[in-house]
């Protein structure tokens, strides 16, 4: 008797559980307080009906990626100017990612990445505290076969990654808080991206603590990326930005840096060029309750030719600066959330705008080279020459020399297989007494040096598709 009810609550799940998840649970519920079935019975029934809806459905795919990427370096000059006394760095940190990312084709996305940055030995191995952090969490419902719409926490990556970057050099990465809306369709590419920060749940007011003082987050962020192509050897790009900051006397008052410009990119065979401009204007904050007039610009212009296995960049990045004469306009353009590694060089002596080149503005004429040496080794040679744009004084009130340091960055890049690659660099800079005046630290008559060996380990580790 007690088989045949079993049998009927089986009959039961499987039929409303196929058409309504939470009518079989009721169901269960009700036989299970009646005494029809057991607890474990229900569980295992519940089990069965979720498997069983899982089998029916189509088009979907779920798949698990790892990535694994330590990085030895060996540090005397980089981020920071040595002195006579400074000593060598010496260290291994380590990137460890794993990504769930869940398709039902036609509906929706979702993707998760669990992330675990360290350095070897920085942590207590008897300690509780655990160090894995949520590096991105959103879902992505289609609204229509050209639009959905983007939730969560996630990489903002547009254009050449000047203006918004994953900053994938830094172990830790970049991601926001965000909502975007994308379309695709017609050949055009168009993100509508909002933000909007708070440091907690609040009763009253929107006052916003950043999470870092020394570079504060925006409060609020809208901005539109258009990209298409009128013709096939012409990509326009077009982004424009309104980035906004709490004022510091009154919380409900937000100050707005807008960003307007984009790239036209022109190629014809193994020959191509482009060319990035950007004005920016608003209002900014130099000191407590301080506001100011922004005007300041941004020009990259570049040429790139294929010779049989040689690539060859010639470019140059020109950023705006106020220089030392301030006159009641600020003049010194800011890159927004772009990555400056792979434009200002690779020892990131230059990555914060503009305290980095004292409100002087930047001149960086570059010539990137990269020679494919076989189908898995390709070698890279970089070279940056730096300026100031406008001029800066010394404490003594006499004008710095605008040349400030050259860098020269080589990289042996290894394609060991589909999923491992391994990277080794070496960089060289010497910077002038101009740049450390500037940066109030170093000493100009030491060569700056380099040298990292990463390993990247990025294989997929679980895929299905139905």
């Amino acid at each position: 008797m007690k088989k045949q009810r079993v049998t009927l609550s089986i009959l039961l799940v499987a039929l409303s559980g196929t058409v309504m998840g939470q009518s079989s649970d009721d169901v269960l519920n009700l036989l299970q307080s009646k005494g029809t079935i057991t607890a474990a019975e229900a569980d295992s029934l519940r089990s069965a009906a979720a498997i069983a809806k899982w089998s029916s459905l189509k088009n979907r795919s779920f798949g698990v990626d790892l990535e694994f990427r330590p990085r030895t370096e060996f540090r005397y000059g980089y981020s920071a100017l040595p002195v006579e006394t400074s000593t060598p760095a010496f260290f291994t940190s380590q990137r460890t990612r794993l990504t769930f990312n869940f398709h039902q084709k036609g509906e929706f996305r979702f993707l998760t990445t669990l992330q675990d940055v360290r350095v070897w030995g920085d942590k207590d191995f008897r300690s509780t505290a655990g160090t894995v952090q949520i590096y991105e969490a959103w879902v992505e419902p289609v609204l229509s076969p050209e639009l959905t719409l983007r939730l969560g926490r996630q990489r903002l990556i547009y254009d050449n990654e000047r203006l918004f970057a994953q900053n994938n050099w830094r172990q830790t990465g970049s991601s926001y808080d965000a909502a975007v809306l994308k379309y695709e369709g017609g050949g055009i590419v168009n993100d509508l991206v909002v933000a909007w920060n708070q440091h907690t749940e609040q009763t009253f007011s929107t006052a916003y603590t950043s999470p870092s003082a020394s570079n504060p987050y925006f409060k609020a962020l809208i901005f539109n990326f258009t990209t298409f192509s009128p013709v096939p050897a012409i990509k326009l790009t077009s982004l424009q930005v309104a980035d906004g900051f709490e004022d510091p006397d009154y919380s409900e008052k937000i100050n707005f840096r807008y960003t307007n410009g984009g790239r036209i990119d022109w190629k014809s065979g193994d020959l191509s060029a482009t060319l990035a401009s950007y004005y920016q204007w608003g209002t900014v904050t130099k000191g407590r309750g301080k506001e100011f007039d922004l005007s300041a610009w941004y020009a990259q212009p570049e040429v790139k030719l294929i010779v049989g296995d040689f690539t060859y960049r010639l470019g140059a990045e020109v950023l705006s600066g106020t220089g030392s004469k301030f006159e009641g306009t600020d003049h010194s353009f800011v890159p927004l959330y772009g990555v400056a590694h792979r434009f200002n060089g690779f020892m990131d002596q230059i990555t914060s705008f503009p305290s980095h080149v004292g409100d002087g503005g930047l001149i960086n004429p570059y010539f990137f080279t990269s020679w494919k040496l076989n189908p898995t080794i390709t070698l890279n040679g970089d070279f940056h020459g730096f300026w100031s744009y406008a001029e800066v004084l010394d404490s003594k009130k006499n004008a710095l020399k605008p040349y400030l340091g050259t860098e020269l960055d080589l990289v042996v890049l290894w394609k060991v297989n589909n999923y491992t690659n391994l990277e080794a660099g070496f960089s060289l800079a010497d910077w002038e007494r101009s740049f450390t005046t500037i940066r109030k630290a170093g000493d100009p008559s030491i060569v700056n040096h380099f040298t990292y060996l990463q390993l990247t380990w990025r294989p997929t580790l679980f895929f299905i598709e139905q």
